[in-house]
């Protein structure tokens, strides 16, 4: 995601302000899809939210490698797992990604407003939209973490499942990877556009 250091060294001063814009931070809609992924990470992170990685168990990859939408059946799952147990949907966003060796095992990194709800009760809704693996694997289902700053923060974290984006298309044969819940999209569709005339006034 494009902060204004950023901006400021890839953008030539000599260009006028609306060309700079445009070339730096496009409108929302032309976005990059890993652009507007940190974008929503950076909500989430601003309300205290965390990161999460989630496997999936033969059933649940079964359904979702074989589906036409793999990431709106995914995305679905998640919903009426929260549902199901009579929450409220938070905010949510996600990336696939296979594993880099030759399982191919297909995952989730993503991000979720917790609010009032306990990191437990979130980890336990996450796997029950997963399906349960078994045994000592199942220990290791769903991982949730705090922003790691270190690391690059919510961008960071949108650049890291970037990395591997282009083999898991290739791999599930899908070209959409990422999720952004509607409500969420609109509030970082509303921080970037923000952030986007910020930018256009630097030069």
């Amino acid at each position: 995601m494009l902060d204004y250091a950023t901006a400021t060294n890839a953008c030539p001063s000599t260009r006028l302000a609306k060309e700079v814009t445009a070339w730096c931070m496009p409108a929302w809609e032309r976005a990059d899809h890993f652009d507007r992924l940190a974008e929503a990470y950076e909500v989430i992170g601003s309300k205290g939210g965390r990161v999460f990685t989630l496997r999936l168990d033969k059933d649940a990859l079964v359904a979702v490698t074989g589906s036409k939408d793999p990431v709106r059946v995914m995305s679905r799952r998640i919903q009426r797992a929260f549902k199901r147990a009579k929450l409220a949907v938070p905010y949510f966003a996600f990336s696939l990604e296979v594993t880099p060796d030759d399982r191919d095992e297909l995952h989730l990194h993503g991000a979720i407003v917790l609010g009032t709800i306990s990191p437990s009760v979130v980890k336990n809704v996450l796997r029950s939209a997963a399906g349960y693996i078994p045994g000592r694997a199942g220990s290791r289902q769903v991982q949730l973490k705090n922003f790691d700053l270190e690391a690059g923060g919510p961008a960071g974290w949108a650049n890291y499942v970037k990395k591997g984006a282009t083999r898991t298309s290739r791999v599930i044969e899908q070209e959409r990877l990422t999720y952004i819940d509607q409500s969420l999209r609109q509030l970082a569709k509303l921080s970037w556009e923000q952030r986007r005339q910020q930018v256009s006034k630097l030069f």
